[in-house]
């Protein structure tokens, strides 16, 4: 139980042992960085972190993804083992509600990666959408190369303009990737591609590695080019490749409701494996 009265503050440089000795050490501990350590992300310096404080003692923080086309996610949040967590969560969220108005914000997401949060979403006026559910094959044959005019090259640093555009074109928010969380992800993959056709590119796919196992992490395709089988161009390409390397598992993430992603990758032998994560949201505008 609270004993005095919180004190919420903006993060500040100073605090960042704190912060990450408390995420490391509680058992409240959210973390949805993607392809961050969480000492990477608030390095950053782009997003919106608040702390919680108890007298001199840190008992809590919060931090959000810089704004994308009015949305953000919860990426950081943890409470001392010492506190309950509901009044620290109610007083962090109300200042990041009250900050995110500022800054436009008009819809926060968060993704279940901890279950423990999730009771405590309903208090701070979030309502549960829907799962994002993972997909896992392993040691299928794949089927027949699809026949096609469009080519798979790799990626580079050049091509992270026109793969941005196509994210944000293919996904609608909070769905959408920003510039530098795209450069992430290419930067530490295992495999980066795109598909070409008349010398524009209209689709990528960005995947990493774990040992023997690999994770396709993102795939879009402009939607002037769905429906024409630009997602199982690149997907066969990826897959072949990682046979070629010994790579025989594969999983990848995809919304419950996105029934188009989830013939894409039956076709291709991916099932699911149970292992399903919820996405709350909460809309302020």
């Amino acid at each position: 139980m609270l004993q005095t009265k919180l004190t919420i503050t903006p993060y500040e440089r100073q605090y960042r042992n704190p912060l990450l000795n408390l995420s490391y050490y509680s058992q409240w501990t959210h973390k949805h960085l993607d392809w961050y350590k969480s000492g990477q992300w608030i390095d950053r310096e782009d997003g919106t972190i608040f702390l919680a404080w108890q007298d001199d003692k840190l008992v809590g923080y919060i931090g959000l993804s810089k704004p994308l086309n009015q949305s953000s996610w919860i990426r950081l949040l943890g409470v001392h083992d010492d506190v309950s967590p509901a009044p620290v969560i109610r007083e962090l969220w109300q200042a990041v509600e009250d900050h995110g108005r500022t800054l436009g914000i008009k819809t926060f997401a968060a993704l279940m990666v901890t279950k423990w949060l999730e009771s405590y979403m309903p208090d701070i006026g979030f309502t549960y959408l829907e799962d994002i559910v993972t997909l896992n094959r392993t040691g299928h044959k794949l089927p027949s190369q699809p026949l096609s005019p469009v080519k798979v090259y790799s990626a580079n640093a050049e091509d992270l303009t026109e793969i941005t555009r196509i994210d944000h074109e293919a996904f609608d928010p909070p769905w959408q990737m920003s510039r530098q969380d795209l450069w992430q992800a290419f930067r530490i993959s295992a495999s980066s591609t795109v598909a070409i056709f008349d010398d524009e590119i209209i689709g990528y796919q960005i995947s990493t590695r774990h040992r023997a196992a690999g994770h396709l992490a993102r795939i879009a395709v402009s939607p002037a080019n769905q429906g024409k089988r630009v997602g199982s161009i690149l997907l066969y390409d990826l897959l072949s490749k990682f046979d070629k390397r010994g790579i025989k598992s594969v999983t990848v993430n995809t919304q419950d409701s996105n029934v188009s992603s989830h013939r894409l990758y039956n076709h291709y032998g991916f099932v699911r494996n149970g292992f399903d994560l919820g996405v709350w949201l909460k809309n302020i505008g």
